[in-house]
């Protein structure tokens, strides 16, 4: 059967802003790891520079880039495009670094987020693009790395010094509540697929390929997923970390039982007969404000563990149905933290 390529999304349409960063954010399966490998290869072929494809962990790079059995793993879906040439990929001596090789010579490098403090920075003179693929987590299982924005300016500092780069981040989409958009201070665009920030150095490009989806439901998988949420998430590109269950504002007759602290952001957690509800609108002279990050205990707050009256009060709250949070920030930040304590037990 032949495909229509313009199903696909259109790189040199993202690639024609000329944005420092890329976020790029698509339906599955649409394109956007194809693209970028095809786009790192006619680079080098034409202007002789290389690229730098990160993913989050260590264990990721096996996945993206095999191993002595699979050396062609990386370039094996995208090497019909270019024939003429020989493609494979071999570790550096440390078995940190990936070589991904074209007729044996280097053309780019693969790497983890944590390379960054190992990088000599003379060795990537060439580099010109950097790759973080699968920059937003989905549902299985992976976690962000703690201040993981950090980690990836860490290696974009090492690699391009003073030169020009490009650095494109490709994402399904999962969630719009990330550390990437908190970082950066950005957020999906607007009546648009298409929209930049910071004095036009990001872009956040979210593609909706509305062709791409129909020819995906004739496909016997778009057929059995079909009426589900897995259709939501993996055709009809929403967001599948994002429900709105629990989602409400605070009542005006809450009263306020006390300020938590997490990451450096305070919150207010308030109450109105059975329901508490966690907002942003909380008392900076309120005379009970907990946290349970060292980093962001001050003299002014209570350095609580997780086992105490206040985390005993929201956790009951949420298996009683009677939790709500103001946004999807504040929701994604309170279950993070229940997570992390082990409190859904």
């Amino acid at each position: 059967m032949q495909i229509d390529k313009s199903i696909y999304i259109n790189f040199d349409k993202v690639l024609s802003y000329n944005a420092f960063l890329t976020m790029l954010i698509s339906d599955r399966g649409v394109g956007k790891t194809y693209g970028a490998k095809k786009y790192c290869i006619n680079h080098y072929i034409k202007k002789h520079k290389k690229f730098a494809w990160i993913r989050r962990y260590g264990t990721d790079l096996g996945e993206t880039f095999g191993d002595a059995k699979e050396p062609n793993k990386f370039f094996k879906d995208v090497s019909v495009e270019f024939p003429k040439y020989d493609f494979s990929t071999e570790n550096d001596e440390r078995g940190k670094i990936k070589y991904c090789l074209m007729n044996d010579h280097i053309i780019g490098y693969g790497m983890s987020l944590k390379s960054a403090e190992s990088l000599k920075g003379t060795q990537y003179n060439d580099v010109d693009t950097i790759i973080l693929d699968e920059f937003l987590v989905g549902d299985g299982g992976s976690r962000y790395i703690k201040d993981e924005p950090m980690y990836l300016l860490s290696i974009i500092e090492s690699i391009a010094r003073l030169r020009k780069v490009r650095v494109i981040l490709l994402g399904n989409s999962t969630s719009i509540v990330n550390p990437y958009f908190d970082f950066f201070n950005v957020h999906l665009p607007y009546d648009s697929e298409y929209q930049l920030f910071k004095n036009n150095t990001i872009l956040v490009a979210y593609i909706q390929n509305l062709k791409y989806r129909e020819v995906k439901k004739q496909t016997d998988f778009g057929k059995l997923v079909a009426g589900t949420k897995y259709e939501n998430y993996a055709i009809n590109s929403q967001f599948i970390n994002d429900t709105n269950t629990f989602i409400k504002k605070k009542t005006k007759t809450a009263r306020l039982f006390c300020n938590i602290i997490l990451n450096n952001t305070i919150y207010g957690v308030w109450m109105d007969h059975l329901d508490m509800y966690i907002s942003k609108k909380y008392n900076q002279n309120y005379n009970v404000t907990i946290t349970f990050d060292y980093k962001s205990h001050n003299e002014k707050t209570l350095l609580l563990k997780s086992k105490n009256v206040f985390m005993q009060n929201i956790v009951k709250h949420y298996q009683n149905a009677s939790l709500f949070f103001e946004n999807q920030n504040i929701k994604h930040a309170i279950l993070d933290l229940l997570r992390r304590t082990n409190r859904f037990l």
